[in-house]
């Protein structure tokens, strides 16, 4: 249940929201993958790059899809300023 209303957050880019409902929440949703991915994404797009990477890591960790992961890892430091991190390579399999 948690889980569909931080999606419907996001995708409603209501993104603020998603950040404090998942700050709440995410004790009870450990080993979740889903929801490390959207809590990631949720505090990418509030702007705390810092924050969002370690929490990318984790959904990497858990099992979600590595592209998407590893795509928006790297849009986040290049937004935070570390060009230099933003290994592209492991997302060109899709992008063609």
């Amino acid at each position: 249940m948690d889980a569909s209303v931080l999606n419907a957050l996001v995708d409603e880019k209501r993104f603020s929201e998603g950040y404090e409902f998942a700050a709440l929440r995410d004790g009870s949703h450990g080993r979740d993958a889903r929801w490390a991915y959207l809590r990631a994404f949720a505090v990418h797009m509030t702007g705390l790059h810092s924050e969002s990477i370690p929490l990318y890591d984790r959904a990497e960790g858990l099992g979600f899809d590595p592209y998407w992961v590893r795509y928006n890892r790297g849009q986040t430091r290049l937004s935070a300023g570390h060009k230099g991190r933003a290994d592209w390579r492991p997302c060109s399999r899709r992008i063609r």
